[in-house]
């Protein structure tokens, strides 16, 4: 349920410090700008400041009090600081219309779904500066996907219209296996 009292699809859930922050999403076939978190603790919505634009089918990770947006239809990420409650852009072009998983451990890396399928890396504290540092072997467009970690690797469970499918991604060799 959004502050407005709607509800809508496809948008990127995190968790910090007893607030869900919410960012993008899909409501009544429009694509949504929608920034906001809820507060636990009050049980209520508040409106943050909306995204620069408006996506979909985001996914998001957090590190030290910013929280790092990737949506399907821009090639930027959004970096949203929660201390200065402001947006800023990375001006680093990733592949058009692919959902990106973002998986942060010591490093950040971003993993395009079908198309091209590059891997992406990037260091906490300089996100602005990302290398290709391989190909994945996601290569069709999930509609949902779950990471989680366990045991030097990120397991992720994609759910597609065709394909449910689970992939390990070695955070030491940095290659994705289909499992």
């Amino acid at each position: 349920m959004l502050p407005s009292g709607n509800s809508c699809s496809d948008s990127s859930a995190i968790y910090f410090k007893q607030n869900v922050y919410c960012f993008g999403g899909y409501l009544n076939n429009n694509r949504l700008a929608l920034s906001a978190r809820f507060d636990l603790y009050q049980n209520r919505w508040v409106k943050l400041i909306p995204m620069p634009w408006s996506d979909f089918c985001c996914h998001s990770v957090i590190f030290k009090e910013n929280i790092s947006i990737a949506g399907c239809t821009h090639k930027n990420i959004l970096l949203y600081s929660i201390d200065n409650e402001s947006f800023s852009i990375v001006p680093y072009s990733f592949a058009l219309h692919t959902r990106k998983i973002l998986i942060s451990s010591n490093r950040l890396y971003l993993i395009e779904c079908c198309f091209n399928g590059w891997i992406y890396e990037s260091k906490i504290g300089d996100e602005y500066s990302w290398k290709q540092i391989g190909k994945s072997v996601i290569k069709f467009n999930p509609l949902q996907v779950f990471c989680t970690y366990n045991k030097g690797g990120v397991y992720i469970a994609s759910a597609g219209v065709c394909n449910d499918d689970f992939y390990k991604f070695s955070l030491n060799k940095k290659v994705i296996t289909k499992l």
